[in-house]
């Protein structure tokens, strides 16, 4: 609910004691999820450095690949923005092209894409 108000420390500091409580939170399914909206409050309360950290947690494991595909996408885009930001043009262009492979011609997340692409058809 914080996150949907826009309160993303409330949701990042919510998210966290969710994430806390979940048992199997490694392999769950609900844990790939509270770990990238957690990411993502972090991302948007300026945590950028947390964030990445729970996004590489979601890239990098299988399971999100498979069960949450969409979030698994997404959190190859915040990576490949982290990077960017960061001046680590070699792995930001790693993370944009492996989000491209899925996402180009998608419909959803144009503003990413495009994003994405312009920096990929900058560096490459």
């Amino acid at each position: 609910m914080a996150l949907a108000q826009r309160d993303a420390s409330a949701a990042a500091t919510a998210l966290g004691t969710a994430l806390d409580a979940l048992p199997t939170a490694d392999v769950a399914d609900e844990g790939v999820t509270v770990k990238f909206y957690l990411g993502e409050a972090l991302w948007e309360s300026g945590r950028r450095d947390d964030a990445a950290d729970y996004f590489r947690g979601v890239a990098e494991s299988e399971l999100p690949r498979v069960q949450q595909p969409d979030q698994w996408v997404r959190s190859l885009w915040y990576l490949g923005e982290y990077h960017a930001e960061r001046g680590d043009t070699d792995d930001a262009l790693d993370y944009f092209e492996r989000f491209l492979e899925y996402w180009s011609n998608s419909e959803v997340d144009r503003d990413r894409v495009e994003r994405a692409q312009a920096f990929v058809e900058a560096n490459d």
